[in-house]
């Protein structure tokens, strides 16, 4: 038996590490799931805002509804955001809220994350690919069962995300290798609800511009970001309606397999094919930015031995309006499958496509429509 005189000689910061961690228990109770959570997340809200912070507008939005929520650390959650008298279902009037400093939001699991609007795009899709590469893997029935249950994330104000990422992969049992790839950093709180281990570490990864990768053997590791960053599903297409298809969809990729055709882009370019080819409407187009918008835009991205004709598919497939003729270019000498590498952080259009175009000495110009690249 402890007696009362040893409880009190416990150091104090031990003890306001246990009041810190009961509390953020008792919180992350309270937050919905599953169908609690789609309910809340569209249910209509009434706000109008007057420059205020980023983080304090998010915590006030969500956490009223018991919603789990996510800033990726690109960027700044002090920015302020404002917005006239909009009554909508959250998931529609956050969009709205964020779209004038280019940021965007998706949901994982239970979870809503807000990021850049560049990045956050691939994000679903590269939760998509590692559960992809994961089911194909040698990795053994049980074990891939396991890795299939849903868990909880919650971590409290200072955590390194590279600690972070080691405690969910020894929680799920994963050898992960790669964790090195994470740089020093320090996080605020926050809570990933309704995900499996890899969905987890793919949203964290995501945020340092990488992926969890598994390997045909079930070796699970981080690395830089692969582009294009796309998955494939076949789609049994009548061929009366294949053209059709290809106009309402043109940033999808197209194959011919026998009967079927195997149809590659995002997950949600690929959801909204899917419900159109199954006489739904197409979801109602996101607030299109003035012309010339894109140029004050900043992008960060990795790229590692991607071919040159992939990244410039991926860039597009980003919103960066570039155009140019693959005939001319290989005519002119250029190769397209020639791999690039490029490593740029809140990088201006003009130096993109400087970075872009300078390994095979390619000629860019910037206009209010776009970008126009063109042989040496």
């Amino acid at each position: 038996m402890i007696s009362s005189s040893r409880i009190w000689r416990l150091p104090l910061y031990f003890c306001i590490g246990l009041v810190a961690m009961r509390t953020l228990q008792a919180e992350s109770a309270m937050l919905h799931r599953g169908a609690e959570f789609r309910v809340a997340w569209n249910n209509a809200v009434t706000a109008r805002l007057d420059q205020k912070p980023l983080r304090e507008t998010l915590g006030e939005l969500c956490e009223s509804r018991r919603i789990a929520w996510v800033i990726d650390r690109r960027l700044d959650p002090d920015q302020s955001v404002s917005c006239e008298s909009i009554t909508a279902p959250l998931s529609e009037f956050m969009p709205q809220l964020l779209e004038p400093i280019h940021a965007d939001v998706v949901v994982v699991g239970s979870t809503v994350i807000i990021g850049p609007q560049e990045s956050i795009r691939e994000l679903r899709t590269l939760v998509e690919i590692q559960r992809g590469e994961l089911h194909r893997s040698g990795t053994a029935a049980p074990r891939k069962m396991a890795l299939g249950r849903v868990l909880e994330w919650h971590w409290v104000e200072l955590t390194e995300p590279r600690q972070l990422v080691e405690q969910l992969a020894q929680r799920a049992k994963i050898e992960l290798a790669g964790t090195a790839l994470i740089p020093y950093d320090l996080w605020g709180p926050g809570d990933l609800v309704g995900m499996t281990a890899g969905e987890a570490l793919a949203v964290v990864a995501w945020q340092y511009d990488l992926q969890l990768s598994w390997s045909e053997s079930g070796q699970a590791t981080l690395i830089p970001v692969q582009f294009p960053v796309h998955v494939s599903r076949l789609f049994s297409i009548p061929e009366a309606k294949r053209e059709a298809a290809q106009m309402q969809f043109p940033a999808l990729t197209w194959k011919v397999e026998e009967k079927s055709l195997l149809v590659s882009g995002r997950v949600e370019e690929l959801e909204t094919l899917d419900q159109w080819l199954r006489g739904g409407p197409k979801p109602k187009p996101r607030p299109k930015k003035g012309p010339g918008d894109w140029r004050h835009r900043t992008f960060s991205l990795r790229i590692a031995n991607a071919p040159l004709r992939d990244v410039l598919l991926a860039l597009q497939q980003q919103g960066v309006p570039i155009q140019w003729n693959e005939q001319d270019l290989v005519a002119a000498g250029v190769d397209m499958k020639a791999k690039i590498e490029l490593e740029l952080k809140n990088a201006s259009a003009d130096e993109l496509l400087s970075a872009v175009c300078k390994p095979g000495k390619l000629k860019y110009k910037i206009n209010e429509q776009g970008a126009i690249i063109t042989p040496p």
